[in-house]
C-alpha cells in the first residue's frame, strides 16, 4: 500500500475457473493496460504475468448474493531496454510475486451473469535488476511490502448441458 497506491496501474484478469459445489479454482493471464512499471507502453496492452486463485463459498446455494473467501497467487514480470550512452545499453527487469487473502460477494443478475466484488490483503515480493552491457553498474535489489487488492468484475456461468443418448 504505502507509496504504491496508484490507480493508473490497472491489470485485468480474464480467467477460466472450474466450480464444484462450494469450491472454485481459477487460472488466467494478467494483462496490463495503460502503462508499465516505468511509463507508457508503445504498443498497447501487454501480457504482464499469471494468476491462480481458489475461492470457497461457505454457504453454497442459488441465492442472489453469495459470500466467498479467496486466496490469490500472482506472478508479474516486466522488462525494459534503454540506451544510456553511445555504446552502453541497460536491460531493466522486475519480478513481483504476490499472495492475497480476502473475501467478496457475487451478485447474480440475469440468466448466468454475476457481478463479483471483493477486497484482499497480502504481501508482495519485488525483485529489480539492471544489466548494463559494460557490466560496470549491474545491480539487483529485493524488497517486500504489504499490499491490497480490490476486485470488481462481471462474469458468466456456463451451465453443463444434459447428455442425451
Amino acid at each position: 500500500m504505502g507509496n504504491y497506491l496508484d490507480f493508473e496501474h490497472i491489470l485485468i484478469y480474464p480467467n477460466y475457473h472450474v466450480s464444484i459445489k462450494k469450491h472454485n479454482l481459477g487460472l488466467g493471464p494478467l494483462i496490463q493496460l495503460g502503462e508499465n512499471f516505468w511509463g507508457y507502453w508503445d504498443d498497447g496492452p501487454a501480457l504482464a504475468g499469471a494468476q491462480l486463485y481458489y475461492k470457497h463459498f461457505p454457504s453454497y446455494s442459488d441465492n442472489k448474493i453469495s459470500l466467498n473467501f479467496r486466496y490469490d497467487l500472482m506472478f508479474q514480470y516486466d522488462k525494459r531496454k534503454e540506451a544510456l550512452f553511445t555504446n552502453v545499453r541497460v536491460v531493466y527487469k522486475t519480478w513481483v510475486l504476490s499472495n492475497y487473502i480476502g473475501y467478496g460477494f457475487n451478485l447474480k443478475f440475469g440468466k448466468g451473469y454475476y457481478l463479483e466484488q471483493g477486497i484482499s490483503f497480502g504481501w508482495e515480493h519485488w525483485v529489480h535488476s539492471g544489466d548494463h552491457t559494460d557490466n560496470q553498474y549491474d545491480y539487483r535489489s529485493t524488497y517486500d511490502q504489504a499490499s491490497m487488492l480490490v476486485r470488481l468484475g462481471i462474469g458468466y456461468i456456463f451451465e453443463p448441458s444434459e447428455y442425451s443418448e
